[in-house]
């Protein structure tokens, strides 16, 4: 493996990690915020503390409809001076409580102004960037919690524009009166740029939040070239929101719309432009829009079955169920199946799922059709975001990211002499396409049970000896299976335990055999040489040589879903149990591998 694969395949194991760890935290947090929002009495509503006020360009006023909750407010904008040096100049500061606050020198032409806003004297809890004009007022509301006077938050009514150069000018609009009876009662959006690029002089545009409750919304900025913004929409004062994605570049419109009669929502570009070709093109395919629909249906078909489902799936399951012919001889009982069996699986999350799969198609379709770096980069980030959204069944998120990636790095021209990244890529779309079109690894969960033949495999050992399932169980009665990866801790914490299994019952035809789903060559023998394994030791390779970790070929075979994880095989090929712990397997082999 030479340096810059390697260091492209840890940047790759990272950010996956990163990631999960960004979720997981994310999750805990929007559990914890729900949480809080039951216990305190409505901790977003009637404990939100209101001021509506409006800045033009001679004055700060407090609106006339107002609840009377002073605060402070201060607004500044930078100029150049003389020695082209960056000065801030305070244009208004005071209490609205105490009357309106003047200017202290009138706006004569477009200015951006920073407005900061608190209920402390000079310890603003709140700011935002808007545009002041001649002849223009900006309408606003400050909303803070009644439980902390030092975090709040500024919002527009209706309008925030942030537009001083024609020739940069995009424009984003929004009429929820439109919208279907779907979309609810949201009416809070706000939008911001997605910065994944290489510049390290781009900086992030923010836009909102507004409220448009009772009409249209109007966002208007500048942009240079096109660029990925974020739009979120939520009910007023909520934390959680859809998310939606646009790009935005000079002298387009966008428009919120309906998509279809779904009452889901899409983003709508009035000319062609980078949009309408990395977003529109697939989201307004009929196939596309009709599979939302039908997810639209069948989440409110299932919203309505009280829970019955799972409970309904696994009655018809264990009924059906039968074993291999070649394992008649294995009994398996209800009790012993029933933990097994993977959850109902939702309709709504297998049309999520090929949502999805059209979407990510169409775009790793469109960045194999391009070498245009920025258009690539582009395209990558777009497909990461929305993967980051997804809710889907089966979706092997961490190998369709790394393809993007790929796809994105062979774009920039980065040397692939030794055709390392190009075999990569094929590998990936070869693997994605198989895990899109068979949903393979829950599938093969729920075919590798007990009284069913044990997947074949033939893997190699730290020396490169290939090992044959087969000729193991030639040899031993039994073969337990025992997945494992030098990263799992509870899987090195059972090995202590399972040697003294192997001590007991290697020499009455017991065989162990650990297969390492590490991506690492150097991880796994590593992994080999701490734990001192005295049984057969495979990694889980592909024909290749390649360590794909969990997208292995062994791995998919057995379903492999989590780790430590066993399988115990008789001679006869057939599984008799899985998921086996060294408690069950030792009590299991007592009675089985007497003297």
């Amino acid at each position: 493996m030479d340096s810059k694969r390697k260091i492209a395949s840890k940047i790759i194991r990272l950010d996956d990690k990163a990631d999960k760890m960004v979720r997981r935290i994310l999750f805990l947090l929007a559990v914890a915020l729900i949480s809080t929002t039951f216990t305190s009495c409505q901790w977003l509503g009637s404990k939100t503390v209101f001021t509506y006020f409006t800045i033009s360009a001679e004055a700060v006023r407090l609106a006339p409809d107002s609840p009377k909750h002073p605060i402070f407010v201060e607004i500044t904008y930078e100029t150049t001076n003389e020695i082209d040096e960056t000065e801030t100049i305070q244009l208004a500061a005071g209490s609205l409580g105490d009357g309106d606050i003047e200017f202290k020198e009138q706006v004569t032409e477009s200015i951006e102004v920073l407005i900061k806003v608190s209920e402390l004297p000079e310890r603003y809890s709140a700011s935002t960037k808007a545009i002041l004009r001649p002849n223009f007022t900006i309408d606003l509301q400050y909303r803070r919690s009644n439980y902390d006077t030092e975090i709040g938050e500024l919002i527009f009514e209706r309008v925030h524009d942030l537009s001083l150069e024609p020739n940069r000018r995009f424009s984003f609009t929004g009429d929820r009166r439109s919208l279907s009876e779907g979309f609810f009662d949201m009416s809070v959006v706000r939008a911001y740029s997605d910065l994944d690029t290489s510049d390290e002089n781009d900086t992030v545009q923010h836009f909102g939040p507004l409220f448009f409750e009772d009409g249209e919304f109007l966002i208007v900025g500048d942009v240079d070239e096109p660029t990925l913004f974020t739009i979120e929409i939520s009910r007023p004062f909520e934390f959680l929101a859809q998310k939606h994605f646009a790009i935005f570049e000079p002298g387009v419109n966008y428009r919120l719309v309906p998509l279809g009669n779904s009452g889901e929502i899409a983003i709508e570009a009035d000319r062609e432009s980078t949009h309408t070709k990395l977003i529109s093109s697939w989201q307004r395919d009929p196939a596309y829009i009709e599979i939302v629909e039908q997810l639209i249906q069948a989440q409110k078909d299932e919203s309505n079955s009280n829970g019955k489902r799972h409970a309904q799936h696994l009655e018809e399951f264990v009924k059906n169920y039968k074993v291999a012919a070649e394992c008649e001889h294995i009994v398996v009982t209800k009790t012993q199946l029933s933990p097994l069996v993977t959850d109902y699986i939702p309709s709504s999350l297998l049309m999520r799922t090929e949502l999805v799969r059209l979407r990510s198609a169409a775009l790793r379709k469109l960045m194999d059709e391009t070498t245009n770096f920025k258009l690539s980069e582009l395209i990558s980030t777009l497909g990461s975001k929305m993967l980051d959204e997804d809710s889907a069944w089966g979706l092997n998120v961490r190998y369709e990211r790394e393809t993007f990636f790929l796809q994105w790095w062979l774009n920039r021209g980065l040397e692939t002499s030794n055709g390392d990244v190009q075999k990569r890529l094929d590998r990936n779309r070869v693997l994605q396409e198989e895990i899109w079109s068979t949903q393979l690894s829950e599938q093969k969960s729920q075919q590798s049970l007990p009284g069913q033949i044990a997947p074949a495999f033939l893997l190699p050992t730290s020396s490169g000896e290939k090992v044959d399932l087969n000729d193991l169980l030639q040899d031993n009665k039994f073969v337990f299976i025992d997945f494992w990866a030098s990263w799992c801790g509870p899987c090195i914490d059972s090995f202590p335990e399972l040697k003294k299994v192997y001590s007991t019952f290697h020499e009455r035809g017991l065989e162990i055999v650990s297969i390492s789903i590490d991506s690492d060559h150097e991880d796994w023998e590593q992994g080999l040489v701490d734990t001192d394994l005295p049984w057969v030791n495979l990694v889980a390779a592909a024909e290749d040589g390649e360590l794909w970790g969990w997208t292995a070929p062994t791995a998919l075979a057995y379903g492999l879903n989590f780790i430590p994880q066993g399988f115990l095989v008789d001679e006869h090929g057939c599984i008799v149990q899985k998921n086996m712990s060294t408690n069950k397997l030792e009590y299991f082999l007592a009675r089985s591998l007497q003297d």
